[in-house]
C-alpha cells in the first residue's frame, strides 16, 4: 500500500499505476516524482472530500485505459468508461511520461480512439465507437443522428393508415430494409446482387424541390434530422458547392454514421434513405450490404481477381492484396476502400460516382494515385453487361476516412422531367478516374493491361504515373447516360415520381416509395413552419 501525495488519508494499491484510487492524485511511491500543478493543489481538498463510494473516474483508470487502448485490452477501456470517463479526454504530458514507464509510448493530446487507431487495436475501436454513439444519443441535439427518426412526427390519419397499414410509424424504415433484403439473390458464378427495379428509374432517395427555395438557415432547421455532421460540411461544400453554378444537381449530404460501416450506410441511404443495419443470420454480425459484398468476393473468383488489380493485369493467383480485400469485407465495422466501392457497383448493378475533397487525396498528387490510395472515381459494374444495369448512379462524397451519401433535390421543371446532372469532373475541372476500366475485355476477348481510365482527357499531372492513361468516355457512356457540359461530361440521374399514390390494398404500395414521400412531406412541413416558403 502507498500513501497519497495529497495527504487525503486514503491508501491505494501500487498496481494502479501510481495514482490514488480515491482522489486521483499521484502516490508518494511513484518512481518519477513530479510536482503538483497549482490547479491540482487548489482542487485537492475538494477532491478528497468526496465519499469513497462516489463514482468519480480516477486518473488511475484513465492511465490503465490508455494502456488498454494501446495493447488491445478492452476491459480496461470499458472500466474507465463505466466509471464516467469521457472518450474526449486527451493525454497530458505527465500522462505520457507515466505511460513510458509502463512501456507505452504516446504523444500528448491523444484520445483513447487516437491511441487505438495508431496501434490498430480494432476491438478497442469498436468499444469506443459503441460508447460514443450511446453518449451522443443521450444529448437532445444529437438524437437526430438516425434519419428515420423523422417518421416519429407522422400523424396517423385515415388516409395514411389506408396507405401504410395500421402499424407503428417506426416499423416503416425496417419494412424498407426488408424490401431490399427480398431483392437479394445470387448468380450462378456466386455474385450476390440486389434485383431492384430499373424502370422507369432505379430507387433513389430524393428531397422535395422546396429545399432549394429556402434560405440556408431555413434549410438547416428543416433538415436538422437529415444533414451530415458539421465537421464534414465544409469539405463537402468545397467538393460540390460549385455544382449549381454549372447547372448541375443540388445535393444534400445526408448524415452517415461514422461507425466504420459508412460506405455501406451511404449506399443504402442514397438508394432508400435508411442505414444498412439489417443484420443477416449466421453472418458474423454483418448487415445486408456488407454480407452481399463479402459473399460475392468469397464465392465469385472473377470478382476478387479483378478487385485486386484496378489497373488491369488481373491474376488468378490470390495475392496479399486479395486477402486484404476479403478480410476487410468480412469484419463488421471495418473501414473499406475503393475495391469495395467497385464490388458494391456490381452488387447494386448500377454505377457509383464518388467525389472527394481534393486536399484529402493529396492535391495534384491524386492524379497518380489509384485504388486503394484514391477513393474518388467512377466505379462501373463491369461484371454485368450494360443492358443488365441501371444507368442511375449512386452518388457519394468522401472526406478524410468517411463516406457520405449525397441526396439529390428535385428540380422544378416541366411535368415528367425528373432528372439531375452529376458532374464527372472535380472542383478543379479535372476528370474523375475510372478505376478498373483496364479490366474490360476487348472484342478479341483479351484484357488490356496496365492503364488508367479517365472520364475525359487525362490530366497533365497523370502523365507522371507509371501506367498509360486513356480517355474512356466511350466506355463510361455504355453504363451512364451522359450529357456534355462546358467543363466536361455529366451523368444523368433519373429521379422517382414525387406523388403519394393511395391504394386500397396497402401491400401494393412500395415501402421505398412511401418512406421517401413521408420524409419529403415532413421536410416540406418544416420548411413551411419556418416561413421559408
Amino acid at each position: 500500500m502507498s500513501s497519497c501525495l495529497g495527504g487525503c488519508g486514503f491508501f491505494a494499491n501500487e498496481g494502479l499505476h501510481g495514482y490514488c484510487s480515491v482522489c486521483a492524485k499521484r502516490l508518494a511511491t511513484v518512481a518519477m516524482p513530479m510536482p503538483l500543478e497549482t490547479e491540482d493543489v487548489s482542487m485537492h481538498s475538494n477532491c478528497c472530500s468526496v465519499p469513497l463510494e462516489a463514482e468519480v473516474p480516477s486518473a488511475s483508470l484513465w492511465v490503465m485505459a490508455c494502456i488498454g487502448a494501446a495493447t488491445g485490452n478492452t476491459d480496461a477501456v470499458q472500466k474507465y468508461v463505466a466509471s464516467g470517463g469521457s472518450c474526449e479526454h486527451q493525454t497530458a504530458a505527465s500522462d505520457c511520461e507515466l505511460l513510458r514507464n509502463s512501456g507505452v509510448w504516446v504523444e500528448p493530446g491523444l484520445t483513447l480512439m487516437d491511441i487505438a487507431l495508431q496501434r490498430d487495436c480494432a476491438d478497442v475501436v469498436m468499444v469506443l465507437v459503441d460508447t460514443m454513439q450511446s453518449q451522443e444519443e443521450t444529448q437532445e441535439d444529437l438524437v437526430r443522428k438516425n434519419m428515420s427518426t423523422m417518421v416519429e412526427e407522422l400523424q396517423r390519419t385515415q388516409s395514411l393508415i389506408d396507405t401504410l397499414g395500421d402499424e407503428d410509424n417506426l416499423t416503416l424504415p425496417n419494412r424498407v430494409r426488408e424490401v431490399l433484403l427480398a431483392t437479394c439473390c445470387a448468380r450462378e458464378d456466386g455474385l450476390c446482387h440486389l434485383d431492384l427495379p430499373q424502370v422507369p428509374c432505379s430507387p433513389s432517395f430524393v428531397l422535395p424541390e422546396m429545399v432549394t427555395m429556402a434560405s440556408p438557415d431555413a434549410q438547416s432547421q428543416a433538415l436538422g434530422l437529415l444533414i451530415e455532421a458539421k465537421d464534414c460540411l465544409e469539405p463537402i461544400e468545397a467538393m460540390i458547392g460549385w455544382w449549381r453554378e454549372h447547372l448541375a444537381a443540388t445535393m444534400i449530404p445526408l448524415y452517415t454514421s461514422a461507425d466504420l460501416n459508412c460506405l455501406l450506410h451511404s449506399c443504402s441511404l442514397a438508394i432508400a434513405g435508411v442505414r444498412d443495419t439489417l443484420k443477416m443470420p449466421a453472418a458474423e454480425h454483418r448487415c445486408l450490404l456488407r454480407e452481399a459484398v463479402f459473399s460475392s468476393l468469397a464465392k465469385c473468383p472473377a470478382l476478387l481477381d479483378i478487385a485486386q488489380c484496378p489497373g488491369g493485369d488481373e491474376s488468378s493467383v490470390q495475392s496479399p492484396r486479395a486477402e486484404e480485400i476479403l478480410s476487410l469485407a468480412r469484419r463488421n465495422r471495418t473501414a473499406l476502400d475503393g475495391s469495395h466501392i467497385f464490388v458494391l457497383a456490381n452488387v447494386l448493378r448500377r454505377p457509383v460516382i464518388c467525389h472527394a475533397y481534393i486536399q484529402h487525396e493529396g492535391g495534384e498528387a491524386r492524379h497518380v494515385l489509384a485504388v486503394p490510395f484514391r477513393m474518388s472515381g467512377i466505379y462501373l459494374p463491369f461484371l454485368w453487361d450494360p443492358d443488365q444495369c441501371s444507368p442511375d448512379p449512386v452518388v457519394l462524397a468522401y472526406t478524410q476516412g468517411h463516406f457520405t451519401a449525397l441526396c439529390p433535390v428535385r428540380e422544378a421543371g416541366p411535368s415528367g422531367v425528373n432528372q439531375v446532372h452529376i458532374p464527372l469532373y472535380d472542383a478543379e475541372g479535372s476528370p474523375l478516374p475510372v478505376p478498373y476500366a483496364a479490366t474490360v475485355r476487348d472484342e478479341s476477348g483479351a484484357a488490356s493491361t496496365k492503364w488508367m481510365g479517365w472520364a475525359g482527357t487525362p490530366p497533365a499531372a497523370a502523365l507522371g504515373a507509371s501506367v498509360e492513361n486513356r480517355d474512356c468516355c466511350k466506355l463510361v457512356s455504355r453504363y451512364l447516360s451522359l450529357s456534355i457540359a462546358t467543363r466536361g461530361p455529366c451523368a444523368l440521374l433519373r429521379l422517382p415520381a414525387d406523388n403519394m399514390v393511395q391504394f386500397s390494398d396497402s401491400s401494393r404500395c412500395s415501402p421505398l416509395h412511401t418512406y421517401r414521400c413521408v420524409i419529403g412531406a415532413l421536410v416540406t412541413k418544416r420548411l413551411k413552419q419556418t416561413g421559408a416558403c
